[in-house]
């Protein structure tokens, strides 16, 4: 694993509860977890990932061994794995018809948007640069994509840069917690984490 913030924000937010509607405009109030579920064929989200299929989506998608997979979409036509696209720790990988691996890193993405029955990355300059569409995500449920679209949202604001007042405010918060809970090796951990990215050395509780 390469971005553990990153990762949280995917855990995280499939497990979030959302109201979602069908096409016939019954509601009801369910996760993204819920429905979206590895399929064993063509279709695969964490944690229901195979160990034996993840060396091969790593080859032929060209990511790096640190990257924690947490989705994968298969294209291909024989379910060989080497067309599609992979979502991970670092952002979103797309191998289309030509087989070669395109990267779109969430630091480099400006935001995902819902329309037309799709999800749409942009990037820095706000240029649409990757689509899902609907059949990739969704599972026929309306509504769901809009979710998704919150979910990749939240990973991508988990590696915008932060001011410094914001990592030392972040910082403390959990350092404070932790004196709280009688945790003082971890929020000691926590202290000398902040002052290796910082350089600031003064905590204080409020």
């Amino acid at each position: 694993m390469i971005h553990q913030e990153t990762f949280n924000a995917f855990v995280d937010g499939i497990k979030k509860i959302h109201t979602v509607h069908d096409s016939d405009n019954n509601f009801w109030t369910e996760s993204i977890e819920k429905y979206v579920k590895t399929n064993d064929k063509d279709f695969y989200i964490y944690p229901n990932i195979p160990n034996f299929i993840i060396p091969v989506i790593r080859e032929n998608f060209a990511l790096k061994c640190e990257e924690e997979i947490l989705l994968f979409r298969d294209h291909s036509f024989w379910n060989s794995k080497n067309q599609g696209f992979v979502i991970t720790d670092s952002g979103f990988t797309d191998a289309p018809y030509d087989h070669i691996p395109r990267h779109y890193y969430w630091k480099d993405i400006s935001h995902v948007e819902f329309a037309m029955y799709s999800l749409y990355v942009y990037d820095k300059n706000s240029v649409k640069c990757f689509e899902i569409s609907e059949n990739d995500l969704s599972k026929n449920i309306d509504g769901l994509l809009y979710f998704w679209a919150d979910v990749m949202n939240s990973m991508i604001n988990t590696q915008k840069q932060k001011s410094h007042d914001e990592i030392y405010e972040e910082y403390n918060t959990q350092y404070g917690k932790l004196i709280e809970q009688g945790k003082e090796s971890e929020a000691l951990q926590v202290a000398l984490d902040y002052r290796r990215i910082e350089k600031k050395q003064i905590f204080h509780q409020e």
